[in-house]
């Protein structure tokens, strides 16, 4: 078998605001000065919005009930490679033994300080280590096939201020590796991005992401599903 299926337990959130009868009434008349109803509809998702970020930097407990975090599918390791560790409280990826499954294991690495020698370094292995196409342009599964990439690195302020002092202490260049573009640091031609969420992170951890391999599927009828209940 060339494909190999995992599970993973159906997972959903939501949230919710409140308002009474009459304010609905209210808000669709013509005496209605602000819509208090779509105010707290807005900040309703926002704070869901706020909510699905930090949760998709996180790593999720074992009886988590929620969709899990990024540091389920890239979990933190203590050596650098292929490394294929498993979250904390976790004995399986998706059901799948990564030991016997290793094109499931995730490339990680460690680091002490942003500098040419040590994270620069590290951070140009894993570009070339994890560079992987698809063999056959003419694959049959469309998700399978090589295409354009979507790739950043996540990261701190903290550590992407460490980056831009090394540009600036450098004569704003360090080659091919990291330099500036259009007022942005880059390290090999992609972005590197500053993440709120991960600002009390004191792991300080780098996330390099390709977008074009992140899939997400939600059920039918169900995303932004609007129920309305009674109290």
């Amino acid at each position: 078998d060339t494909v190999v299926a995992g599970t993973s337990q159906m997972r959903t959130w939501g949230n919710n605001f409140s308002f009474d009868i009459q304010e609905e009434e209210f808000a669709g008349s013509k005496n209605r000065i602000i819509d208090h109803i779509k105010n707290r509809e807005q900040n309703c998702m926002i704070g869901m919005t706020k909510f699905a970020e930090n949760l998709f930097w996180t790593a999720p407990t074992v009886t988590q009930e929620l969709p899990h975090g990024l540091l389920y599918h890239l979990p933190y390791c203590a050596t650098t490679g292929f490394v294929g560790t498993y979250p904390s409280g976790y004995s399986t990826y998706q059901g799948l033994d990564i030991s016997t499954y290793t094109g499931q294991k995730s490339y990680g690495g460690v680091y002490v300080e942003v500098t040419q020698d040590d994270l620069i370094s590290s951070m140009r292995t894993a570009s070339i280590e994890t560079e992987f196409e698809a063999p056959l342009d003419a694959m049959l599964i469309g998700d399978l096939k090589g295409g354009s990439d979507d790739i950043g690195y996540y990261m701190a302020y903290t550590v992407l201020k460490s980056f831009e002092d090394q540009l600036r202490l450098q004569n704003d260049s360090l080659g091919s590796d990291v330099a500036w573009a259009d007022g942005k640091a880059m390290f090999k031609g992609n972005p590197l991005t500053y993440v709120p969420a991960l600002r009390t992170n004191t792991r300080y951890p780098i996330f390099g992401l390709n977008w074009a391999h992140m899939k997400h599927y939600v059920q039918s009828g169900w995303w932004m599903k609007r129920v309305m209940r009674n109290a």
